[in-house]
């Protein structure tokens, strides 16, 4: 019977390595022991020995890991420099792409507009300028950070130049600041990710645009810290448990007194979990919803339906998309969802992030456009209620909601 990776969440306190050897989980096989995660164990398992481990008193429970597939200051500046801001289209191929820079500066830091006929980002009105000349100022630049990029695609040797592309040299342009990385030393089952040996297969094209966002020399905000990139292959507990690892055992930066901080990149989702299914709003006889303070409303459906008006919908963070239905292949507005459990394992490792201290991790919403509150807010219980009887539809989405 084919095994699977699974991670086995524990009762606090139980005694793993008894736990291995003589308790429920003798003789099955380990992929690795997160060392780093209080109470969770990655095991590679055949479903008879996931049921077999579901039964003990000592299993929280146990879970399978999903598919994975890759998913963006002080008044006085530190850092300045003059550049192009590209807002609607690709700069051309015969000029060199160190003279632009993406609008996301002008969107988010301190940026002087020196010269605009139109407004800026991606519009189509009259007179928009395609390119800006701009002024971006940098307080920060990430001189104690060690950034990781937490990968879903697959790296190929047809990118390992881009080790020395010119967003991933350090200032002065004469060395790359991509570190090639052994990260079997951090967790052995990491053994896709030995980069350091095999001097190859560094990048996917995700993975380059990621670095280049977060740390790019021009096009990203941290562009003089370390930049290393880990893929998920070997699944997602090894990989996060891994990084962890890097992090902690670090040696302390002689400037800083401190190990440098470590900035961690999850621009990755589960696939097929966002978006699994819809309902159309007329089949939707009320909204069970919630205020931030707690506040309860009822929403009825009006007599004549909700018609054009769907306020009621967006008012309460529930997003109406338009859908083909295939009973009669018309588009109807509805309101869709996914999957609604929480993904034990994950909020695990980052309690255990969060506990280490100088690690944050950034995790991509996803591109479906998704509404989120936190599992404490009041408005995560809006519910809506649906006619008896209604069968919904089933969406057949990939993870980039497409």
């Amino acid at each position: 019977m084919e095994k699977k990776i699974y991670t086995v969440v524990l009762q606090p306190g139980t005694d793993e390595s008894a736990f291995l050897t003589t308790g429920p989980a003798a003789g099955m096989q380990v992929h690795s022991n997160l060392n780093n995660f209080d109470s969770i164990i990655s095991m590679k398992l055949t479903e008879t020995e996931v049921e077999s481990l579901k039964l003990s008193d000592l299993v929280i429970d146990v879970e399978e890991e999903f598919s994975v597939i890759s998913t963006a200051y002080p008044v006085t500046p530190e850092y300045t420099r003059n550049t192009t801001l590209v807002t609607r289209s690709y700069p051309s191929t015969l000029t060199p792409g160190a003279n632009y820079s993406g609008t996301n500066f002008w969107f988010t830091g301190g940026v002087d507009i020196t010269a605009s006929s139109g407004p800026v980002g991606f519009f189509t009105l009259s007179g928009e300028d395609a390119s800006v000349s701009a002024t971006i100022e940098q307080n920060y630049a990430g001189e104690y950070i060690d950034i990781v990029a937490i990968e879903a695609g697959t790296p190929s040797n047809t990118y390992d130049s881009y080790t020395n592309h010119p967003d991933f040299l350090n200032e002065s342009g004469s060395t790359s600041r991509f570190v090639k990385t052994n990260w079997t030393d951090y967790d052995n089952a990491l053994v896709d990710n030995d980069q350091a040996t095999n001097n190859t297969e560094f990048f996917d094209t995700h993975a380059i645009g990621v670095l280049s966002a977060a740390g790019g020399k021009f096009c990203g905000w941290c562009k003089t810290s370390s930049l290393r990139v880990l893929y998920l292959s070997n699944g997602v507990a090894a990989a996060y448990n891994g990084v962890l690892n890097f992090h902690q055992n670090k040696s302390v930066n002689p400037v800083t007194g401190r190990r440098n901080a470590t900035i961690v990149t999850g621009a990755w989702g589960f696939a097929g979990i966002e978006l699994t299914s819809a309902i159309w709003v007329e089949r939707i006889n009320t909204i069970t919803a919630y205020d931030a303070a707690g506040n309860l409303t009822t929403i009825s459906r009006p007599g004549g339906g909700w018609g054009s008006d769907l306020t009621p919908f967006t008012n309460n963070l529930l997003v109406p998309r338009v859908i083909n239905d295939p009973a009669d292949s018309t588009d109807k507005w509805m309101i869709a969802w996914g999957s609604s459990s929480r993904y034990t394992t994950m909020d695990t490792i980052m309690s255990n992030y969060n506990s280490a201290g100088g690690i944050y991790h950034f995790k991509s919403a996803g591109n479906n456009g998704d509404v989120k509150v936190k599992l404490n807010d009041p408005r995560y219980n809006t519910r809506i209620t649906l006619d008896n009887s209604v069968s919904y539809v089933t969406l057949n989405l990939d993870g980039n909601g497409e």
